[in-house]
């Protein structure tokens, strides 16, 4: 997962500024294909079931029913492994 991009964008139904980020997740092919599945048919962009899987996720923190620690991921990421290479 790369950095957060940052930025500010007005708030098209408050009209305040809010903060807003971007992050890019790298996916092993079957996660990325499933997930291309289930946004298919959705109706839905891949970004679009990807956003609203964080937003549930950060609603249902509180719960206890999920899992509140990532388990890291071990493995180096493409750019990871290209440097190394």
């Amino acid at each position: 997962m790369s950095a957060p991009h940052e930025e500010e964008r007005r708030s098209a139904r408050h009209g305040t500024l809010a903060r807003v980020g971007r992050v890019t997740v790298e996916l092993d092919g079957f996660a990325h294909d499933r997930l291309e599945a289930e946004a298919a048919s959705q109706g839905v962009t891949l970004e679009e079931l990807v956003r609203h899987a964080v937003m549930y996720y950060l609603a249902d923190l509180d719960s206890e029913r999920i899992a509140r620690r990532v388990m890291p991921d071990s493995s180096p990421s493409p750019n990871e492994q290209a440097e190394n290479d």
